[in-house]
């Protein structure tokens, strides 16, 4: 006979389960309601990612049955453990390189405990969601002064075990992935029929690109893509601090949507730099070091940029964001065959996968073109998609600035030089020069080099910009 507790129980789990499936009935009927509203392609993509991840926790539950009756119903038979183990996927470092990031600060085990959630990224490192907010900047320095001093000689804490967990497979990949190249050469012609851009701009452009070329030879090109992806965050994040600042000054509020296409686009710039971590691309100090540094220095250039003409630093953007889609455009055009037989990293699968990238403002026309994550077949794929995502930064910065001002700064900038020019030969041979008993100063010398241009009466065009440089520099 049942108790009265116990029919009390009955009658409670009743009444609770009938409120429960009450609640997901009027959940299901809002969530169809707002469905209605929501893009046939966002909801096809996210029951496509539903199915692959149920597929993917089927056949994880199938590995733990397995490893469960093979290794623990007989302890004591360890061959039979570890037979059983090797020939299961290696889960750790599942579709990776075997590379642990050396850019992220410390490893996981030394940040503090209060973790709300994790993810397992390039080279098997935990990337934590949520750690509690971070030390002071005196702590952070000291800390990284005395890991960076170690890098300086090669050691690191915590990976010589690492390595020594390594498969003979995953040395393998690494060992094939280093005989990939890149012809710096045939990135410049490729490039040569892009936009034009003011020599404002274009020449720090080059400087940069030259600079890349020099200090990555041909036989490094992930470390090479590490730094380019450690620099190309940077305009995204001097664009929104402008944005936040002109909006707080009250001098523009007009772009507020801008923010947070520039946040898709530094988040999408944060997980290429994450791939090219699991290739591998920031093992050595000395690459870290000046794509750090270089970073900082672009940040606050484009910062400085930014207040003399937002539309000049989007132009820049858009000629960095179109050399990174030649350079991988190369990349696979060289190493097509190499690329095909490499794995695509986990971090790069995961990342293709979710619905933040699906979601974001400029995926759509990548989804169309290319693969999702879990369709890539090998590391081509994965560099396809990465160079589909640098040709829409370059449509999203063009569509941003005013294309009028770059062209009218073009038009005037070779008048703008040329009065430079005039000027500092004016100034080098001094402000008062001898001819015929008489003096000579700076207008006289600046009007006979103008003899060609006199016919601009209204002080307009040429001679009016360089008279004008003249005056100021009275």
């Amino acid at each position: 006979m049942p108790t009265s507790a116990s029919i009390l129980q009955i009658l409670s789990f009743f009444v609770v389960s009938k409120a429960f499936l009450g609640n997901q009935k009027t959940l299901s009927t809002k969530v169809k309601v707002q469905v209605s509203d929501t893009t046939s392609f966002h909801i096809n993509l996210l029951e496509k990612k539903r199915e692959d991840q149920l597929t993917a926790l089927r056949k994880t539950e199938i590995e733990l049955a397995t490893l469960a009756e093979e290794c623990f119903v007989d302890p004591n038979n360890d061959d039979r453990c570890s037979s059983t183990t090797t020939s299961l996927p290696n889960i750790l470092f599942d579709n990776n390189f075997g590379y642990q990031s050396r850019s992220e600060g410390f490893p996981g085990a030394q940040l503090t405990s209060n973790v709300v959630g994790s993810n397992v990224v390039g080279g098997g490192q935990k990337h934590l969601h949520h750690s509690g907010p971070p030390s002071n900047i005196l702590t952070l320095a000291i800390r990284q002064f005395h890991i960076n001093t170690k890098a300086i000689f090669g050691v690191y804490e915590g990976e010589a075990e690492h390595k020594k967990g390594l498969k003979k497979e995953t040395l393998d990949l690494q060992t094939l992935l280093k005989t990939t190249t890149l012809d710096p050469e045939a990135v410049w012609r490729r490039e040569a029929t892009s936009q034009e851009q003011p020599l404002a701009i274009k020449i720090p452009y080059f400087v940069l690109c030259k600079f890349l070329d020099l200090a990555f030879p041909r036989d490094k090109p992930i470390a090479r893509f590490y730094y380019l992806e450690t620099v190309a965050r940077m305009p995204y994040f001097s664009y929104i601090s402008m944005l936040h600042l002109y909006e707080t000054l009250g001098w523009w509020r007009h772009s507020s949507e801008v923010k947070r296409v520039h946040f898709d686009e530094e988040y999408n710039e944060f997980h290429h730099l994450l791939i090219m971590e699991s290739l591998g691309g920031d093992q050595d100090w000395s690459v870290r070091f000046f794509a750090q540094h270089s970073a900082i220095l672009y940040y606050w250039t484009l910062t400085l940029l930014w207040l003399i003409s937002p539309s000049l630093a989007y132009g820049f953007s858009v000629l960095l964001e179109g050399h990174a889609v030649a350079t991988y455009e190369q990349f696979i055009e060289e190493n097509l065959g190499i690329l095909k037989s490499l794995p695509p990293p986990k971090v790069a699968v995961d990342y293709y996968d979710s619905p933040e990238y699906f979601l974001s403002g400029f995926a759509e026309g990548v989804a169309k073109k290319y693969k999702k994550g879990s369709g890539f077949e090998n590391l081509s794929d994965v560099f396809r998609a990465i160079a589909s995502d640098e040709r829409e930064h370059v449509d999203t910065m063009h569509n941003c600035l005013d294309a009028g001002v770059a062209s009218e700064f073009k038009k005037q900038e070779g008048g703008i030089l040329i009065g430079g020019g005039l000027i500092f030969i004016s100034a080098l041979l001094g402000l008062r020069v001898e001819q015929g008993g008489g003096e000579l100063d700076l207008d006289e010398n600046v009007k006979l080099a103008l003899g060609l241009f006199e016919e601009d009466k209204g002080g307009g065009g040429l001679a009016g910009i360089v008279k004008r440089i003249a005056r100021m520099f009275r």
